[in-house]
């Protein structure tokens, strides 16, 4: 019974590292995806200071579901909730804007992030 436990740890090590390099690559992605499109989605005042991220809805559903799930993610730290106070239930919540979209009102976030969609927009912004 020893040797068949070993088997499966060894089988669940080798299972994480796998999944460790699929999420890098994840990552890798929307960290580009964001970069290249930081400046398209800004909106600052004219002291320089952020007022929203604009999402293109039709730009972000062309990205797979787990990439964009990153930059939704990026983009909802970005504008300030708390780090690491996102849970999969709000990031799919948000996700629904692009793919259930049927009116839809605020969706309240940590850090006082109010998400919305507007047209073909999904806007970030922050209540102060």
């Amino acid at each position: 019974m020893e040797n068949v436990g070993e088997k499966v740890v060894d089988s669940l090590a080798r299972s994480a590292a796998l999944m460790r390099l699929d999420a890098d690559a994840l990552d890798e992605q929307a960290n580009q995806f964001w970069n290249e499109n930081l400046k398209d989605f800004h909106k600052v005042d004219k002291s320089g200071k952020l007022e929203s991220i604009e999402l293109n809805v039709d730009l972000l559903l062309k990205l797979h579901r787990a990439v964009r799930a990153r930059v939704l993610r990026l983009a909802i730290y970005e504008i300030g909730a708390p780090s690491g106070s996102l849970t999969a239930d709000m990031i799919f919540a948000v996700e629904a804007f692009f793919t259930d979209w049927h009116g839809q009102g605020v969706t309240s976030l940590p850090g006082n992030v109010k998400v919305l969609r507007n047209s073909g927009t999904i806007v970030l912004s922050k209540s102060d």
